[in-house]
Formats: structure tokens, C-alpha cells, sequence
């Protein structure tokens, strides 16, 4: 039996995957019909670059490197329902990510430094979900 149940409506506006401000240029990156996007400041701000047609895995995570050429760059996924936390090494980031639902996945998204390196899918009880390569 079930402890809880998590119904999450069909997004149907920007929803906001990742948001920071402080400690260096803000971004904001949002999700909408398929497409993640990254934004300058806030999330409608100018869209510094975008990923489109990313699809929920059967397994492990969908990735992508959103790079506005500037010597940044955010890794935006899709990741199994029940994700709670993505994490790359400590040397590849400055942080990791919590996920946000949307019907049937997860979203998440944060700053990197440059790959090759494991992403590790974790859910709310610290156990591994999945591991994936995200390549150079």
C-alpha cells in the first residue's frame, strides 16, 4: 500500500526547474512543452540557449549542456519519477540539484564545469536511482 501519492498537473506554463541568484551571474532555467531554457536573471529573462525535444527516459537520465559561450555551463535533465537529487563530483560543480516534478518525471538543472563526468541520480532516502555518463 501506498504511504503518498503525488498527482502533478500537465505543466502548461514556464515551469521554473532552477533558479540562483548571488556568487556570481544569475540564471534561471525553465521547462515548457518539451523545451528547457536558459535565462539570464530571472526566469523571463533574455534566453541564453535552449534545448528542445527532450524526451522522459525509461531509465537513467536524459541530459543536455546548455552553453551560452561564455565559459559557463548549466546540465539540464530529465530524470524517473521518484528522483529527489542530482549530483555530479565535487570537482564538476558547485552544487547539485533538487528535482522538480512534473507529470511522470523529473526536472533538474545546475551549473557545471566541464565534462566528462557521473551524474548520480539519488531519491529522498539517499539511495541511487540511477548513474549516468554525461560526456565531453
Amino acid at each position: 500500500m501506498a504511504g503518498s501519492l503525488l498527482l502533478e498537473p500537465p505543466a502548461t506554463d514556464d515551469t521554473v526547474v532552477t533558479r540562483l541568484e548571488g556568487g556570481g551571474r544569475p540564471l534561471s532555467v525553465t521547462w515548457n512543452d518539451g523545451c528547457v531554457r536558459l535565462h539570464a536573471g530571472a526566469p523571463d529573462g533574455q534566453v541564453l540557449e535552449e534545448a528542445c525535444d527532450l524526451a522522459a527516459p525509461d531509465e537513467g537520465a536524459t541530459t543536455t549542456l546548455l552553453d551560452p559561450g561564455d565559459d559557463t555551463q548549466t546540465l539540464a535533465g530529465i530524470a524517473p519519477p521518484l528522483t529527489a537529487r542530482a549530483t555530479v563530483p565535487a570537482a564538476s560543480t558547485l552544487s547539485g540539484a533538487v528535482t522538480t516534478s512534473i507529470e511522470g518525471a523529473e526536472l533538474f538543472a545546475m551549473p557545471v564545469r566541464e565534462p566528462p563526468f557521473e551524474l548520480t541520480l539519488r531519491d529522498v532516502t539517499g539511495d541511487v536511482v540511477a548513474t549516468v555518463d554525461v560526456p565531453g
